[in-house]
């Protein structure tokens, strides 16, 4: 059997999207060009979908040469209301027309997507605040940036912003103030400050801004890093059971560096057991969790007991004791334990079932055994009635004449009854 590769048509769109500003009834224009990547022509289908896809008109049919470009005419005709301000996006998906499925090829089509964006202001002014600055390694300065986005349609005067620099500890580092800001309505506008933090401790820091614009006002929080090639030890996760023979131990850690550090792993000591975990790779200031296993030194008593701990890591290692969690036995899975009488309880109601079901058992044994007794004496000649037949054939005759029975007591005569 000959499996035929599939038949993959490629297409691409220029440009992706397309932003219009809300006019009520306003007509675009639009003209999107799509490239065709296969040696054959190929013919495209028209897909529109999103709230406003009735507002959408595209000029069919579409065919687009080998290895060549085809401009496709659009209109987009704005509604005459648009209740919601904000983005209001539509898609047109333009799909390669897959060819008849003949001599075993399977098709696959390709489609791709053009968006158009249409925007309402909202009334007024109304601000989006966005902060934030570059990590940095110990040593160096970073710069802070607020972006202040004006949804509005209204310029934005004499805003003022505030922006507070908080280390992890909660402690105020630095305090940075915007003046007299302007945004225009419907567009955006960055501010920058230098932030010395050649003088800042290595650690994570807190950025929390806050914009103030005619009464009303709009917050943001970031962070940044000033980073050192270091690592914190953050944690030992067991805990030891001492009836195994072997236990899980992880080493949780954090990087202090502003970049990737590679081959990063450590070693744990407790008891007369040391063990090393395999090497990981840790993000720029993000956890990394090294996990190993190590084979139980029973001299450990229960409680609690101090590891040490070394991680090794690209231009240093750091050694901390930690304590972990040590017990005698492995927990047992827990179990139910019912209130007090609830079993007998439980009890009696098994039984009463039990008995029940025999009783249905024998009742149903009953009820097949008369049927069957039924259809037996039917299957003999009786019929229905037959007892009641049966009984009058071995009924004396009207003048038969009766025998005594031995043990009925004397009659008297009519003569002595006649006395």
């Amino acid at each position: 059997m000959i499996a035929s590769l599939p038949t993959v048509l490629a297409m691409g769109v220029s440009p992706p999207r397309v932003d219009v500003t809300f006019e009520p009834n306003q007509r675009s224009d639009l003209t999107v060009t799509l490239i065709n990547n296969n040696d054959g022509p190929v013919d495209v289908d028209v897909r529109v979908e999103g709230v406003l896809k009735n507002s959408v008109a595209v000029k069919q049919p579409i065919r687009i040469p080998a290895r060549g470009t085809a401009s496709v005419p659009l209109a987009f005709v704005a509604p005459a209301e648009l209740a919601t301000p904000g983005f209001h996006t539509t898609f047109v998906f333009f799909a390669e027309r897959a060819p008849d499925d003949t001599g075993g090829t399977f098709a696959v089509r390709t489609e791709v997507g053009y968006r158009i964006i249409l925007w309402k202001p909202y009334p007024g002014q109304y601000a989006e605040l966005t902060a934030g600055a570059p990590s940095v390694p110990q040593g160096q300065n970073t710069q802070l940036k607020l972006l202040v986005n004006n949804l509005g349609a209204e310029a934005i005067t004499s805003g003022r912003a505030t922006v507070r620099i908080v280390s992890a500890a909660g402690e105020l580092q630095d305090v940075f103030t915007f003046d007299g800001m302007e945004i225009a309505g419907s567009s955006n506008k960055d501010f920058t400050k230098l932030i010395p933090s050649s003088g800042y401790s290595p650690g994570k820091y807190q950025l929390q801004a806050k914009l103030e614009y005619n009464n009303l006002i709009a917050e943001s929080n970031g962070s940044f890093a000033v980073g050192t090639q270091d690592v914190d030890i953050v944690a030992l996760e067991g805990p030891l059971y001492l009836d195994k023979p072997v236990n899980r131990y992880t080493v949780h850690v954090e990087s202090l560096w502003n970049q990737r550090l590679d081959n990063v792993y450590s070693t744990v000591v407790l008891g007369a057991t040391p063990s090393t975990t395999p090497s990981i790779a840790i993000d720029p200031f993000q956890p990394g969790a090294m996990t190993n296993f190590w084979e139980t030194d029973r001299s450990i008593l229960p409680g609690q007991a101090l590891a040490t701990v070394t991680v090794y890591f690209p231009g240093g290692s750091k050694t901390a004791l930690l304590p972990i969690a040590v017990f005698n036995e492995t927990p047992k899975p827990p179990t139910y334990e019912a209130p007090a009488g609830a079993d007998s309880v439980v009890e009696l109601s098994a039984a009463d079932l039990i008995v029940g079901i025999i009783a249905i058992i024998l009742v149903a044994s009953v009820i097949l055994f008369a049927i069957s007794r039924y259809h037996r004496r039917k299957d003999e000649g009786g019929g229905p009635g037959s007892d009641t037949e049966t009984t009058k054939s071995a009924s004396p005759a009207p003048n038969a004449v009766i025998p005594d029975s031995p043990r009925a007591p004397p009659q008297p005569s009519p003569q002595s009854t006649r006395k």
